[in-house]
């Protein structure tokens, strides 16, 4: 497993993604970071021959807490059919009536999803926050740590720009 970006949100993810038995191995980002604390081999960017060649054939989760950026991550891994895994945590409670988008959803510890909720590809439901019955988080959307959405409330697809 392979984790793009490699700072404070992307530890989060490797905390979900190990908690659900999914070990990342290896990073991608821009620069080798000196602070490594769980460590992971550096590939360079997801964009260099190395590290595109190693996302091309393995699993991987974009590990960056920017909406505008992980998009654009995305959707550049998404044109050549390649989409990032979930990662939910296992402490996480999720309704059976409730739908994750397949690629890229990040659900941490103690979110609660209700029924009938849907989150789609890309999203983040952050610690501890509660979406409501009916809910819709749209693609990239970032929803903070202990955030309620009521009943029914809409977060749309995150603006490319402001």
């Amino acid at each position: 497993m392979i984790i793009i970006g490699y700072s404070g949100h992307s530890f989060v993810a490797c905390g979900i993604l190990l908690a659900s038995g999914k070990p990342v191995t290896a990073y991608c980002d821009f620069e080798e970071k000196e602070y490594n604390p769980y460590d992971l081999t550096f590939l360079g960017s997801e964009n260099s021959e190395e590290g595109h060649e190693a996302v091309m054939n393995s699993e991987f989760f974009i590990g960056v807490g920017d909406n505008r950026i992980r998009q654009k991550v995305y959707e550049r891994l998404a044109g050549f059919e390649k989409f990032p895994v979930n990662a939910t945590h296992p402490s996480a409670i999720i309704d059976t009536n409730a739908t994750l988008a397949k690629n890229g959803v990040m659900i941490c510890a103690g979110v609660v999803i209700n029924p009938l909720a849907q989150i789609e590809d890309g999203a983040i439901c952050n610690t501890g926050s509660i979406i409501e019955h009916e809910c819709h988080v749209g693609k990239f959307a970032h929803i903070g740590p202990g955030s309620v959405l009521c009943g029914t409330a809409v977060v749309g697809l995150c603006p490319k720009s402001l």
